[in-house]
């Protein structure tokens, strides 16, 4: 079945799972999507589908099933009255903005230049641009967007308005313009809020985050690119002991290495809430612990990463958040209770909500039979888990094309 838009339709799974069960709706989300990368038949799907969720969705499996077949179908992801609720959808000829300013020579250096890189904008912006100027000491935020953008082009020269940018959200980027864009940044002196997504590979990582972390002001950052890390990679991250960013909030939805979270968390001593999209596994350097007080909040997507390896992450970096969210498809010890409990005792005492999703499905150490995953589960159901409000559920796949099973905590803080 073909997939016109994969993140628009993981975008629409995350968005219309999270109220139909108390499973991590990420989790479910790449699950469902896994399933309809492998082909098959229109029925074929659809019958695997119902038999996956069943257990999960209930009573509503049949109509989300429906429905979502019938989007794919129709290509319509999102309903028109979701897509009011939800950033704009940026345009695709993002790049085009800076070719045509290159070819009109308009800048030569976009930091050193009195003209916005983001010349284009559509009229709506232009609205607040005006007023802002009119009254601009009452104006306490700016947003650019590349979001539907007008044909008609229209100059920002002036500088003053520029540096006053608060909130900017650069989509669909290629990476050959990036320095252009992080050396623009360095001339919003206000900026707190940054949202960076480049469609194509980084070549040099390093010089994207030291350029963000040395924003002075920056409290909020999502970054998204391609770059998968080496496993002998150790200069993926190079530590620079000058900057120290104030950015409270990170999301990576990018791979990151395993071996340049002690450099990474070095930059970011204020750091609250930590999102990693795919944490890899990595070799060749030793990490050297580091003490984070302020984090709190961590979520983390594992992508082959043994239990032992993330136990000793939990220990280097971890030790004083209170949520932690995991989806991880890959090792059993994820879900022995018992190592669990040992971790979160010794390692993680104020932990307070706790979201695992572990995917076992067509797996080398996939659970082979119902009875075995059913075992697992029930060494969830100490008084150590129930005192915590720590609830589990499963779900066991066997069909000719994929055994094993999916665990998952309920949500009891909804």
């Amino acid at each position: 079945m073909l997939i016109k838009d994969l993140p628009a339709l993981r975008n629409w799974l995350v968005t219309t799972l999270e109220p139909l069960c108390g499973a991590e709706p990420i989790g479910l989300a790449n699950n469902i999507l896994r399933l309809f990368t492998r082909g098959g038949s229109f029925k074929i799907l659809r019958r695997s589908c119902i038999r996956r969720l069943k257990n999960i969705l209930n009573e509503s499996t049949v109509n989300f099933v429906d429905q979502l077949f019938d989007n794919i179908e129709n290509g319509q992801y999102i309903s028109e009255k979701e897509k009011e609720n939800i950033p704009p959808k940026p345009i695709k000829n993002t790049t085009k903005i800076f070719e045509q300013q290159e070819n009109n020579r308009e800048i030569q250096s976009i930091s050193k230049s009195t003209t916005s890189p983001f010349t284009p904008i559509n009229r709506s912006i232009k609205r607040t641009y005006s007023s802002m100027s009119e009254n601009s000491s009452s104006t306490k935020r700016i947003q650019y967007s590349y979001s539907h953008l007008s044909t008609d082009p229209v100059s920002l020269s002036n500088t003053h308005i520029i540096s006053k940018i608060e909130i900017l959200r650069v989509y669909d980027i290629k990476s050959i313009y990036i320095k252009n864009i992080l050396d623009f940044l360095m001339d919003l002196p206000e900026l707190y809020s940054l949202t960076i997504n480049v469609i194509d590979n980084i070549d040099d990582v390093n010089i994207f985050y030291i350029k963000i972390f040395g924003l002075s002001k920056l409290t909020f950052c999502q970054v998204e690119y391609k770059s998968i890390p080496n496993k002998t990679n150790t200069n993926y991250l190079v530590i620079d002991a000058t900057i120290f960013s104030p950015l409270q909030q990170l999301i990576i939805n990018a791979d990151f290495p395993t071996n340049s979270l002690d450099i990474l968390f070095s930059y970011l001593p204020q750091i609250r809430r930590l999102s990693i999209d795919r944490l890899t596994p990595s070799t060749t350097k030793e990490v050297k612990p580091i003490i984070m007080p302020h984090l709190k909040h961590v979520t983390l997507k594992l992508n082959n990463i043994k239990f032992n390896e993330f136990e000793q992450i939990m220990k280097n970096f971890f030790e004083n958040i209170q949520i932690l969210s995991i989806n991880t498809n890959n090792d059993q010890d994820y879900i022995q209770a018992t190592k669990w409990e040992q971790l979160i005792i010794n390692h993680i005492p104020d932990l307070s909500i706790f979201s695992l999703y572990y995917d076992g499905i067509d797996n080398t150490t996939s659970i082979h039979n119902h009875f075995q995953l059913n075992e697992l589960i029930e060494n969830f159901n100490s008084s150590f888990w129930i005192e915590r409000k720590w609830f589990f559920n499963y779900q066991y796949v066997d069909e000719e094309s994929s055994d094993g099973g999916i665990v998952y905590t309920i949500d009891s803080y909804r």
